[in-house]
């Protein structure tokens, strides 16, 4: 199997996780529940199995943290390379690392005085400091620095597709990035990592935010996120369809929109949104509830219920189910094509419907319209039947 190296990308955004404690006499910055890895979960198409996350994740117990990955001559190298440490350590390390779940969990420590001796590390206490005191909510990434080998076998995990596992997985690093987006980009996501025996294997980035489950709410934010990224509103005042509609919608809920800047509207917006997201779930689950006993009771009924009737709603259901299909089918390609246009995540376009798909994929047509009817066709009628005599 092919020795393979991986920086996995989450998120610290929560300042309730961050706190100081008293360790060996000297101030810390301890950020606590960092997640460098989940089970089961598929990055890239590599399948990171439950069973070798368990055999491998207390070697990321007292691991260093560097400030961002460890680079030599412009290569990835071990953050326990002696040039690794001069030029990236500030004085933090991982301890208490333990499972909970699914999630490999552990806290980072960071030495006060240490990090403030450093240029670098003096920024990171900065915003440390920051988002404690609430000035500067913009979350810090961390990277996880592993090694795998991988086991080329395919298969699917969390309704994702792999064609990899990863074997005898080794954590080298948790580096702290403060400078960095929410997502790899191109130039962290190629290269070539070289270990602490010096040998070298080749590096890619994955973003576990990226492939894990993420809440309703968040779906929804992340939506209007993703809208608002393709709409922005026009510092001109020059007319914005998008703007208008969320105007629209605030003004119909009852929300004042007189004075509110771009960001007070968003909110408002994912609030209403939220809001109306939450009353139709609970909504659809009394309707299901309902259409389940209309079901049992009309079960009921059938049972009873002459040859001829039966046939009939047999007839009734395809037809049913055909319509449902078009449906659906007419509902995928304007995602598809609204996720192609826009570039959003299918997670993000999969929480569209309704006016908003509409409006979206409305600025996507460049060809003929979706054709949601069906197909004369006389010979296989879905009401091919005879009335009883």
């Amino acid at each position: 199997m092919t020795l393979k190296s991986v920086n996995v990308l989450s998120v610290v955004n929560s300042k309730s996780k961050i706190s100081t404690q008293i360790i060996d006499g000297k101030e810390h910055i301890v950020i606590n529940d960092v997640v460098p890895i989940v089970d089961d979960i598929v990055m890239n198409g590599i399948f990171y199995p439950s069973d070798e996350i368990n055999k491998s994740y207390m070697t990321l117990n007292d691991n260093l943290m560097p400030l961002d990955h460890p680079r030599i001559n412009n290569e990835n190298v071990s953050a326990l390379n002696p040039q690794a440490i001069n030029n990236y350590y500030i004085g933090a390390w991982g301890r208490n690392v333990r499972k909970v779940g699914d999630k490999v969990l552990m806290d980072a420590y960071i030495d006060r005085k240490f990090a403030e001796s450093t240029e670098k590390g003096r920024m990171l206490v900065n915003r440390l400091d920051d988002m404690m005191s609430g000035k500067n909510t913009t979350p810090i990434h961390v990277s996880t620095g592993l090694t795998y080998q991988a086991d080329h076998q395919s298969g699917t995990s969390k309704g994702k597709r792999y064609s990899s596992i990863a074997r005898n997985m080794k954590f080298d690093h948790v580096a702290i990035l403060t400078d960095k987006q929410g997502a790899a980009t191109p130039e962290d996501g190629v290269g070539i990592f070289v270990n602490s025996n010096g040998e070298k294997t080749p590096l890619e980035t994955v973003s576990l935010a990226d492939c894990t489950e993420e809440p309703l709410t968040n779906v929804i934010k992340q939506t209007i996120k993703d809208v608002f990224k393709t709409f922005q509103f026009n510092k001109k005042e020059e007319y914005d369809p998008m703007k208008e509609k969320i105007l629209l919608a605030l003004n119909a809920a009852g929300v004042k929109t007189d004075g509110l800047s771009d960001e007070q509207l968003l909110a408002a917006y994912n609030e209403q949104t939220a809001k109306k997201a939450i009353d139709e779930k609970k909504a659809a689950d009394d309707e299901e509830k309902k259409k389940k006993a209309d079901e049992e009771q009309k079960n009921a009924t059938n049972a009873q219920a002459p040859d001829w009737a039966k046939s009939l709603l047999a007839d009734v259901a395809a037809l049913k189910t055909a319509i449902n299909t078009s449906t659906e089918k007419e509902l995928s390609v304007k995602r598809d094509a609204v996720k192609t246009k826009f570039n959003m995540s299918q997670t993000a376009v999969n929480a569209l419907s309704g006016e908003p798909l509409d409006a979206l994929y409305a600025q996507c047509v460049s060809t003929a319209p979706i054709n949601g009817g069906f197909a004369n066709n006389s010979n296989n009628s879905l009401l091919n039947m005879e009335a009883p005599e």
